[in-house]
């Protein structure tokens, strides 16, 4: 098969390029082994040497809630928190547990959970909600 190149206002025949030789057939060998469209294809099994997970301090979990505001309420502040479902506010009031974490602190604008020497803070950015 020839091409024509024109060029310069010139006509010219160009040969085709070389084809590199094929891979031999022992590269293929994966290919024979495992066919392409046969149900029971399925890649080789990899086989990891990992040493066994060790529970750690990291591991905790800070607890799933959204610190909403402080309310006073009897001479007592407490907390109010979203933690089962976003709708529905809970009570949190110093020394109080919610899953496993105790209330240590409690500001109006801040609120500090204690567990296992682990210390989470909730702020409130009241300067944000007064615009």
């Amino acid at each position: 098969m020839r091409r024509w190149v024109t060029g310069l206002g010139l006509l010219v025949a160009a040969a085709p390029a070389a084809a590199a030789p094929p891979p031999p057939p022992e590269a293929f060998r994966a290919v024979a082994e495992r066919p392409l469209f046969r149900p029971e294809r399925r890649p080789p099994p990899v086989v990891v040497d990992s040493p066994p997970a060790t529970p750690t301090l990291n591991a905790i979990t800070t607890p799933p809630i959204a610190f909403v505001g402080t309310l006073t309420r009897r001479g007592r502040r407490v907390a109010l928190v979203t933690a089962d479902s976003p709708g529905r506010l809970t009570e949190l009031g110093l020394g109080d547990e919610i899953d496993g974490w105790r209330v240590v602190r409690l500001e109006v604008d801040r609120l500090v959970l204690e567990r296992d020497g682990r210390m989470v803070e909730y702020r409130l950015d009241l300067r944000r909600e007064l615009r």
